[in-house]
């Protein structure tokens, strides 16, 4: 298609382009959910670890320790707090997404108003050139959530021109840049605008590298309509981005923990937890209690158990209500679970296991330890330690173990690991348990004579 296709053109194809969305992978099953320990999914990529305005932008709150102990792979802001906060977010191996219009602003001028485009240009092309003077390699998102009229309002064919012009001036001073667009608010895959972006886009060669909406109402429907999109019109991408999930009301541990295992399940290449009136404060968009101290709420604990999660990724089933994310590790002799609600389930879930026999370090004597913690939600406040529900060795029937959780509120998460297990410890001398409460291990020296 020529470059002198109008948008008007595109405006018409849309009404020919069917809005059918794609059933969801992992279909769930009643009764409880399942993790297949005897697949693998790849190595864990922490897809969810990524967050909106998290840092005071000065990048000094919150703690490393808060950053790394869920394993933090993007950070987005502004343009000035980006410059402040890269030294550090660099040292925390944080891959920085910088929104350009957050640093135009959202007043009354936008770009292209009474045919002048050359301000935005300029500007644009002085926000790149500022990032290459300091060292820097941002993602650069171009205008945050043109469908919404706080932040856009003007026409959308107006838009599209602002993309265009502000993703050539982006490629004039660094081809290789990666950018990410158009981060709808409210428009999803299937939506004509959706469409009508992807095949401008196209036609212009402006296409980005990530494709990225916000606030997903059907995760993995949705990752799949904008996949076969791009396939459909033989487009190639570094990947799929939602990068602002989580509503304000989302905001506590049950329901956090089962948004990352839909990102994991949709096969979401990257994302950032969005923020809801602690920007800049240093929290991590409020997943801690006190920013500067680092003290964890219960939705940070719910990244830990995530980040805890090592090797390779297995194939989970979810129930209607819960979602869960696992994986197995040979080199810690471990498989983790993190267990999220949707919302309005509580009461006993099972949790069945299949697949131990391809997974022998888990199991000790016809046994594996599995060790239940609660990742309560604790109305918003400190949460010090994760209660334990239960800690107990199972017998192995069939290759496969279950247990029951009971699910006693649906703000909060949980977390499942699973350890070698030792039938009639008493047996064996030396045994000692690690401050990890991950596993047992046996000393294979005997006790010394007293």
């Amino acid at each position: 298609m020529s470059r002198g296709v109008t948008i008007a053109v595109f405006l018409a194809l849309l009404t020919l382009i069917p809005c059918a969305m794609a059933r969801a992978e992992g279909q769930p099953q009643a009764g409880g959910v399942t993790v297949t320990l005897g697949t693998d999914l790849g190595e864990p990529l922490y897809r969810a670890s990524g967050f909106l305005h998290g840092f005071t932008d000065d990048g000094l709150v919150p703690p490393d320790a808060a950053v790394t102990g869920v394993k933090m792979r993007l950070h987005r802001s502004r343009p000035n707090a980006t410059w402040k906060q890269a030294a550090r977010l660099k040292g925390l191996g944080v891959v920085q997404q910088v929104v350009i219009s957050d640093g135009w602003g959202y007043g009354k001028e936008h770009p292209g108003d009474n045919g002048n485009w050359e301000k935005w240009e300029t500007f644009v092309a002085r926000m790149v050139t500022e990032a290459k003077t300091r060292g820097l390699d941002p993602q650069w998102d171009i205008w945050n959530e043109p469908d919404h009229k706080f932040f856009w309002q003007r026409t959308p064919e107006q838009f599209l021109e602002t993309w265009k012009r502000g993703y050539r001036k982006i490629r004039e001073v660094a081809p290789d840049a990666v950018i990410v667009g158009p981060s709808w608010s409210a428009i999803r895959p299937g939506h004509p605008r959706f469409t009508g972006f992807v095949l401008y886009a196209k036609a212009n060669k402006v296409v980005p590298d990530y494709l990225c909406w916000h606030f997903p109402k059907d995760m993995v429907a949705e990752v799949r309509e904008a996949r076969a999109l791009v396939a459909r019109e033989g487009l190639t991408l570094k990947g799929i981005a939602i990068n602002e999930y989580t509503l304000k009301e989302q905001q506590y541990a049950g329901r956090t923990a089962w948004l990352i295992a839909q990102i994991e399940r949709a096969g979401v290449d990257e994302s950032c937890h969005a923020i809801w009136g602690d920007e800049g404060k240093g929290s991590l968009d409020g997943v801690l209690f006190d920013a500067k101290a680092g003290t964890p709420k219960g939705q940070w604990w719910a990244y830990e158990r995530y980040a805890r999660i090592t090797g390779r990724l297995v194939e989970t089933v979810p129930s209607d209500k819960i979602d869960l994310v696992a994986g197995k590790d040979e080199k810690t002799r471990t498989a983790r679970v993190l267990l999220g609600n949707v919302g309005k389930f509580d009461g006993d879930l099972k949790v069945r296991f299949t697949g131990l026999a391809q997974a022998p370090y888990l199991v000790g004597d016809g046994r594996v330890r599995v060790l239940v913690e609660m990742i309560p939600e604790n109305k918003g406040q400190f949460v010090q330690d994760l209660p334990i529900v239960s800690d107990q060795t199972v017998e192995v029937k069939d290759g496969a173990v279950e247990v029951t959780i009971p699910w006693t509120s649906d703000r909060d998460a949980y977390s499942i690991c699973l350890s070698r297990g030792w039938y009639n410890i008493s047996r064996r001398s030396g045994i000692q348990q690690t401050s990890d409460r991950d596993a047992y291990a046996i000393l294979l020296s005997p006790p010394q004579a007293k």
